[in-house]
């Protein structure tokens, strides 16, 4: 049996407290949906960037990768 990779939600607009988020695709762009850009997986809450963060699956490992933004203070 092949293992799923998936994602639960504490919360986020566009999707309810608990739901799972498969991860269905080796990359995926989590993020804000713009005019132009839908990520694979969408947010709609100003303080997430429009490519937030991406997530690969690969022989059973996950990375995710942040990414980095100029409006952000670290």
């Amino acid at each position: 049996m092949k293992a799923s990779a998936f994602i639960i939600v504490e919360s986020g607009s566009l999707f309810e407290k608990g739901a799972f988020i498969s991860l269905n695709h080796s990359k995926m762009i989590i993020g804000r949906k713009g005019n132009n850009w839908l990520p694979d997986i969408s947010f709609n809450n100003i303080f997430v960037s429009r490519k937030h963060f991406s997530i690969y699956v690969e022989k059973g490992d996950i990375t995710i990768a942040n990414f980095i933004s100029d409006s952000i203070d670290c």
